[in-house]
């Protein structure tokens, strides 16, 4: 494997390219490598994310082997955070989308079960201190 990411940072700014990976949250975009774009804006409490690019790559029907077993669309994906924090409290918002290319294949066997897909995450984050050393985190996740 030969991977190349780019990742410059200036003050609050920090940019994405390559073959690199960000991460949302556990439940939408958890570090999974793309390759593509992004950037994270980090001015004073708030966190603003945005990223685009390939998640997967097409892969051809093997006819030496008869088997679909690899095959797959190209996959792409989107999505953008918000959120703000201030003294151990806050609160963040999701969006991520999912979709593969229906003509990212040349040829397609008859019997397969592989079709294409796409999927939408959204979520809502948050945390607060209660006491010194007690924290309270929450997320509320949806997939579609």
């Amino acid at each position: 494997f030969n991977i190349q990411s780019f990742n410059p940072t200036y003050k609050w700014i920090k940019g994405y390219a390559g073959i690199t990976s960000m991460n949302f949250s556990q439940y939408t975009l958890a570090s999974h490598v793309f390759s593509g774009g992004g950037v994270e804006l980090t001015p004073k409490n708030f966190k603003f994310s945005a990223m685009y690019g390939r998640l997967k790559k097409a892969v051809e029907y093997d006819a030496k082997n008869n088997s679909d077993a690899t095959m797959s669309y190209k996959r792409m994906g989107w999505g953008a955070t918000a959120g703000y924090e201030k003294n151990g409290s806050g609160i963040k918002l999701i969006y991520f989308a999912a979709k593969d290319d229906p003509k990212s294949l040349a040829f397609l066997p008859i019997n397969t079960t592989v079709t294409p897909m796409q999927n939408t995450a959204m979520s809502i984050a948050g945390k607060t201190k209660l006491y010194k050393k007690i924290r309270m985190e929450a997320e509320y996740a949806l997939s579609g």
